[in-house]
């Protein structure tokens, strides 16, 4: 199974992107907690690719794609975000660490990291791809 999505680089596009994602949920009978996890992360990795990647430049698309993998009796989903950016800082500013706290941003990151079982990073001369990875029970 393989779904695709591509969106503006505009704020408003958000909605399309948990419509998206509750669909997606609705077609793979995930639970209710497992679909809202779905959708904070994956909102915020797209809210990400629009404000920080793209810089909200509307000639520029966010691309989500959405793919199930078996592994032997393991079944995955990966969600793949990519945007036209130059990647994250190395290594991103913990949102944790005292001088963080009060920041206006920077927490989608962690958030995105304690919902999903595994989150990399793909940076190259076309933008950045960030994967999404979840064990679908």
């Amino acid at each position: 199974m393989e779904r695709s999505l591509t969106i503006p680089s505009d704020p408003a596009a958000i909605d399309q992107v948990e419509a998206f994602l509750t669909e997606l949920a609705l077609e793979l009978g995930l639970s209710e907690d497992f679909t809202g996890d779905l959708i904070i992360a994956g909102t915020e990795a797209a809210n990400n690719a629009i404000l920080h990647g793209n810089q909200q430049r509307p000639e520029l698309e966010v691309r989500l794609e959405a793919r199930v993998t078996v592994h032997g009796a393991v079944r995955q989903l990966l969600l793949a975000v990519t945007d036209h950016g130059l990647g994250l800082p190395v290594p991103p500013p913990d949102p944790t660490e005292p001088e963080h706290l009060l920041d206006n941003s920077g927490r989608g990151l962690l958030i995105i990291r304690h919902l999903m079982d595994d989150v990399r990073f793909e940076t190259g001369a076309l933008g950045t791809r960030v994967v999404l990875v979840k064990t679908l029970a």
